[in-house]
């Protein structure tokens, strides 16, 4: 009784046994369960997927959806075959896979969690589920470990400077202990103190001394008046420096014109720098001339006063000078006279045979050519 008893447990403990791996091995492969019905197979891409094996959980909001049914390598990195158990499970455009440890050993887990930003786009519009064989792009996210230790080279120079700053504190305590010397007593530091005392209580009259002045009624009034005019003042201020501006504007106009006149000047003054030495010797040879003219003239004053000279005899003899004036008279007579006598009829009737003659020349020239050939027979 009690054999027969133990086999039976053995035989159930050895059925247990294999139901339940045998549910194992339905639950962890690859291939599509006789329990569960359709599903689909979407395709996950990663730059790196550590730690990602045939038979990985997939998970969506922390559920178990579906597991990595293959693994492979492109160009742009590892293609991941994700299987669906289910298909009423929908995987929408916002839903990012992202592929993280899920224990410290080194295994992984691939989710699908919601990125806020793209859910935004879809307020008013609803988001389209993935079909089969669609391809989303994966985020890695480092193990705990892999964090740590990128973290530990991120301090690494943080580390050594603290080490430098604690070094270079202690080099100026020791500089500082150096400037204090032996403190025997304390003396040195109650000295200090003291000093340290003195001025606080220094300080302090200081600014008693300024709340007195500020709480005075009427430099408060005084600031406050002085306050309400800054706006005038400044007003002021903006007019003369428009006014000032003008000012600037009118003397670079001067300063213009300046250069101008200095420009035409330039081109005056270069043809006379480029014969300066011919205009010096003009100017030489005029002077000199200018000179010789001056002395002429100056000897022909001194003739012109001296009473032996012709002229200064006419000048300086009154008898002298009415004979000059005598014989001018004279003169002036017989200008008329010849003048008169040109104007008597003869001379006119010899220019009018003259006036004659040549216009009958002109008019027949021939008659000039033949008198010359056949002189007249008249004696």
């Amino acid at each position: 009784m009690d054999e027969r008893r133990m086999q039976r447990l053995v035989g159930m403990v050895v059925l247990f046994t294999i139901t339940f791996l045998g549910v194992l091995l339905v639950a962890n492969n690859p291939a599509s369960s006789p329990f569960h019905t359709g599903g689909y197979d979407i395709t996950v891409q990663a730059d790196r997927a550590e730690g990602v094996a045939v038979n990985t959980p997939v998970r969506k909001d922390g559920v178990l959806i579906g597991r990595v049914k293959d693994v492979s390598w492109s160009q742009q990195g590892v293609l991941l075959e994700v299987r669906i158990d289910r298909e009423d499970v929908k995987i929408y455009e916002y839903d990012e896979p992202q592929i993280q440890p899920s224990s410290i050993i080194g295994d992984a887990v691939i989710s699908f969690v919601r990125d806020t930003d793209k859910l935004k786009e879809y307020k008013d519009k609803e988001p389209a589920p993935l079909l089969a064989g669609s391809l989303v792009e994966a985020r890695v996210i480092d193990n705990p470990i892999m964090t740590i230790s990128k973290l530990n080279e991120s301090l690494q120079p943080s580390i050594l400077k603290l080490g430098e700053a604690g070094e270079k504190i202690a080099i100026l305590a020791d500089k500082v202990n150096t400037i204090l010397g032996d403190d025997i007593g304390q003396q040195r530091l109650h000295k200090t103190m003291d000093e340290l005392t003195l001025t606080l209580q220094d300080f302090r009259r200081t600014t008693n001394n300024f709340d007195q002045l500020i709480s005075d009624p009427q430099l408060q009034e005084d600031l406050t008046q002085a306050l309400r005019e800054i706006p005038e003042l400044m007003t002021e201020t903006r007019g003369t420096m428009q006014r000032a501006g003008q000012t600037l504007d009118n003397f670079d106009n001067v300063v213009a014109s300046a250069e101008r006149n200095l420009k035409n000047l330039e081109g005056l003054t270069e043809p006379l720098g480029e014969r300066g030495e011919e205009i010096s010797d003009l100017l030489i040879s005029a002077i000199d001339n200018l000179d010789i003219v001056m002395k002429d003239l100056s000897r022909f004053t001194s003739d012109l006063n001296n009473s032996k000279g012709l002229i200064g005899r006419l000048v300086h003899d009154e008898k002298l000078g009415d004979n000059a004036q005598s014989v001018l008279n004279n003169a002036n007579v017989l200008i008329y006279n010849i003048n008169e006598r040109v104007r008597s009829t003869e001379i006119d009737k010899i220019l009018y045979n003259m006036k004659v003659f040549s216009d009958k020349i002109a008019r027949e020239p021939g008659r000039l050519i033949g008198g010359a050939v056949k002189p007249s027979i008249t004696k």
